[in-house]
């Protein structure tokens, strides 16, 4: 998915709404056997709260086992996706969507 992150990277820049303090994140988790991601997600434009957010990361969870992610980050992209104006239901049918690789964008720090 090289060609995908390298997009990633450029429209990310381009199109976020992040301040200077803020570093981006792009993480590619592997998927083993069609296990799940190891983490569950807040927000969406459903919700009282719209920014979508990483809420808990499982342990011994995909994503711990990664390490890149931290609770509290807030994801940008979903598989290339942006996930302002999406709904939670929306956003976690993307999580779990059939793909090997799932590439998150997310911000952390900053305002």
């Amino acid at each position: 998915p090289r060609e995908e992150i390298d997009r990633l990277m450029a429209e990310t820049s381009s199109q976020s709404d992040t301040d200077s303090d803020t570093e981006i994140r792009i993480v590619c988790l592997h998927r083993e056997n069609g296990a799940g991601v190891g983490l569950a997600i807040s927000g969406g434009s459903d919700q009282e709260i719209t920014d979508v957010k990483i809420f808990r990361i499982f342990r011994d969870g995909l994503a711990d086992r990664d390490g890149q992610l931290k609770e509290g980050d807030r994801i940008i992209s979903i598989n290339g996706k942006y996930v302002k104006g999406l709904t939670h239901s929306h956003l976690v049918r993307l999580l779990k969507s059939n793909r090997q690789e799932v590439i998150l964008v997310v911000a952390r720090g900053g305002a």
